[in-house]
């Protein structure tokens, strides 16, 4: 049953990931398994390394903590490779609800992990930096950049940096890089053409990047725990700049065949039709969390 857990919190980190805007990593905390998350991927390091160069490869196999990454890793993978068609059809056909939907999770997202650490003067600036950083991020506007496989690798490397990191959406920082609807079509059709060479060249890209970047994470929150706590609080609150739901699209450009919001304005909730609705599914998305916080407290507590 532990295992089942997991694949399912895998399944919304996932989901999560193909979302821009929206980040894994917000997920992972959310379900409480972000520490364990980071300690997993930080135990495929170069003790393991040298075990298999020695000749112990059973030996070197058993120091990665597959009794977590297995599930998680199946769990975000069925979810990436299921959902993305999904994902596309709610965005597209539901704009307004789904991204209030969002909006409702990070906001408990945000009060849930602020209550993991104690406000004072220097995690308070912790958090406004991580705010203001993520908030500058959240809107950039995409460009047009190459389709060259190391150009994959590149993206693929920041795409999931950023997914691990509450706050900021890897699928939000491929979309400025002008990456992500050309990822995601690779994604819906993995077996046609070159599709399958880009995402190797990808998911090379991306086990560099959860490798190398999970290490810093593991530094910081080793050694400053509730500043960095603050600090990715301060990345989600930022990051609602994006998730916004209610927006009026000022200016567009179509790159590579897609049609790219280039400029837009935050308006009113009652100046878009709808608001009420998306009003009653921004609690939901709210309420949805907060169970889950309540829920995994519960199960922390009988166990």
């Amino acid at each position: 049953m532990d295992k089942f857990i997991l694949f399912l919190k895998g399944i919304f980190m996932g989901a999560a990931d193909i979302i821009p805007g929206v980040s894994g990593g917000s997920i992972a905390l959310i379900t409480g398994i972000y520490d364990d998350f980071i300690g997993a991927i930080h135990s495929i390091n170069i003790n393991v390394l040298k075990e298999i160069l020695k000749g112990n490869i059973v030996k070197g196999i058993k120091l990665i903590q597959w009794e977590f990454l297995i599930p998680i890793g199946l769990g975000i993978l069925t979810a990436i490779f299921s959902m993305a068609r999904l994902m596309h059809f709610f965005l597209e056909e539901y704009t307004l609800y789904t991204w209030s939907v969002f909006f409702g999770l990070i906001v408990a997202s945000a009060y849930i992990i602020s209550k993991q650490f104690e406000m004072n003067i220097n995690r308070a600036i912790s958090l406004i930096i991580g705010g203001v950083i993520s908030f500058i991020i959240v809107g950039l506007v995409p460009v047009n950049t190459p389709n060259a496989y190391w150009f994959l690798f590149i993206a693929g490397v920041i795409a999931i940096s950023a997914m691990i990191l509450p706050g900021i959406s890897g699928a939000f920082l491929l979309l400025i890089m002008g990456k992500y609807h050309y990822i995601t079509g690779m994604i819906k059709d993995p077996f046609v053409g070159e599709n399958i060479l880009g995402l190797i060249a990808v998911g090379l890209g991306c086990i560099v990047g959860i490798l190398s970047f999970s290490r810093v994470l593991k530094f910081v929150l080793d050694r400053w725990h509730s500043g960095t706590m603050a600090f990715l609080t301060g990345m989600m609150i930022g990051s609602l700049r994006k998730i916004w739901p209610y927006k009026e699209t000022l200016e567009t450009k179509l790159i590579d065949g897609e049609l790219f919001v280039m400029k837009e304005k935050l308006v009113t909730p009652w100046s878009v039709d709808g608001f009420v609705i998306s009003l009653v599914f921004m609690v939901i998305g709210f309420l949805v969390i907060i169970v889950l916080d309540k829920v995994a407290n519960r199960n922390k507590l009988s166990s």
